[in-house]
């Protein structure tokens, strides 16, 4: 199952346990209306920060909106609550801020691997397509595949912003018909020294 149609089942769930209808959900997220339908008709994509919003105005913390089967488990809410507790006093390997991805066995264990993060929403991206693509059979092909994937992605973001800003920098200059020899000089950079001035006697 692909990961926007775990999230609009579980919405639909959860908002339906709520006895909240589509309307009632967008005014408590702050969300339209016709935005929250799209998404239980798994036709949007849905952002981080509104997984946050939905996730806060049902009540449930965001990780839950990804549980595979949550629809036939009515204990899936108020266990997950107990396991994350349980995760914070058995993982003294993980420090306040740390990030790792977990997984929930059937009989209600969960394993975790700590994983590194440079951007939430490019690590839920590739983590996404990594499952969707049938890497997340085990918890470590999983994390081992991200390690393999998130380094070169990482490294063409980075090439692409600077790519960019060298592109925007090149346009202002055209614009402003500066020389890129005179670039530095004119954001800022010290003027030379006027050899012909007379000598510092504090030097």
């Amino acid at each position: 199952m692909f990961v926007i149609d775990t999230f609009a089942d579980n919405m639909r769930e959860l908002r339906m346990r709520a006895g909240l209808s589509q309307e009632m959900l967008a005014e408590k997220s702050g969300l339209h209306r016709t935005y929250i339908g799209s998404i239980e008709q798994k036709r949007a994509n849905i952002s981080l920060k509104n997984v946050e919003k939905i996730s806060d105005a049902l009540g449930v913390d965001p990780a839950v909106m990804f549980i595979d089967g949550i629809v036939a488990r009515n204990d899936s809410v108020d266990m997950f609550d107990a396991v994350r507790d349980e995760l914070e006093d058995e993982t003294p390997l993980l420090a306040v801020g740390d990030y790792a991805v977990c997984t929930w066995q059937d009989d209600g264990e969960v394993r975790l691997k700590p994983i590194g993060v440079y951007s939430e929403d490019l690590t839920l991206r590739i983590l996404c397509i990594l499952v969707e693509e049938g890497y997340g059979e085990t918890l470590e092909e999983l994390v081992e595949a991200y390690d393999n994937v998130s380094g070169p992605v990482l490294d063409f973001v980075r090439t692409f912003k600077n790519r960019e800003l060298a592109r925007k920098q090149e346009l202002m200059m055209e614009r402003q018909g500066i020389d890129a020899s005179e670039f530095g000089q004119t954001i800022g950079e010290a003027e030379p020294e006027d050899t012909d001035a007379p000598p510092n006697p504090f030097e």
